[in-house]
């Protein structure tokens, strides 16, 4: 299971953590990457994030589930085609912790990354992940 989907070489290529500890480079930007995860899966990610925006009235950022039932909600760092975009699966984050100024260190349960990003905007993308996770069909 991927932990995360990071950027890396401004964009063109990216690292790709996975729960066991292991990682790949990719030659794909990481937004590339996550569509062709999602399709992997049946899922839509441009549809589950509008549905994501509509459920949680925001405009940007959006988680996207890819399986609420496995609990499994990735959301992006940055705006998903900016640079520096890390795409992480909440279900696997162990903690988030601030980390040199204006820099997050993001823990999984076998490897971390470090983001370009405060602490609170991943703290608040994670409360925005739970929402989705606890939200329930009707």
């Amino acid at each position: 299971m991927i932990s995360a989907i990071q950027s890396i070489e401004e964009g063109q290529k990216s690292l790709v953590l996975y729960r066991d500890g292991s990682m790949c480079v990719q030659e794909q930007a990481a937004f590339d990457l996550i569509q062709a995860y999602y399709k992997e899966h049946l899922v839509c990610y441009e549809g589950g994030r509008r549905i994501s925006c509509e459920v949680l009235k925001i405009r940007q950022k959006a988680p996207v589930s890819l399986s609420i039932d496995e609990q499994i909600v990735f959301f992006p760092s940055h705006g998903s085609t900016h640079p520096d975009c890390t795409f992480i699966n909440a279900a696997n984050v162990k903690s988030v912790k601030s980390y040199r100024k204006k820099e997050t260190k993001v823990e999984f349960f076998r490897n971390y990354v470090i983001l370009p990003i405060g602490v609170r905007s991943i703290k608040t993308q994670m409360q925005r992940c739970e929402i989705l996770m606890n939200r329930k069909i009707r």
